[in-house]
């Protein structure tokens, strides 16, 4: 069971977490259209684009958490 504290920390990271991912996956996004229609290259295989959108949700979460508990929040 989480206390209230616990909680509202573990939301607060949550919610940036996946606000800083969904901005990430949107950059990306606009980088592969601009790359393939404005410069010609080529097509980028799934598998680089998906770990690298994993890790920044996971690590961003991970880093939010930490500072969120140790600030106090």
């Amino acid at each position: 069971m989480h206390d209230e504290r616990t909680s509202k920390i573990l939301g607060k990271a949550a919610t940036y977490s996946l606000y800083i991912g969904s901005y990430f996956i949107i950059a990306l996004l606009f980088t592969f259209i601009i790359g393939k229609e404005f410069y010609g290259l080529q097509d980028v295989d799934a598998g680089y684009p998906l770990i690298a959108s994993l890790l920044t949700y996971n690590v961003s979460f991970l880093m939010l958490r930490w500072y969120f508990g140790r600030k106090g929040e």
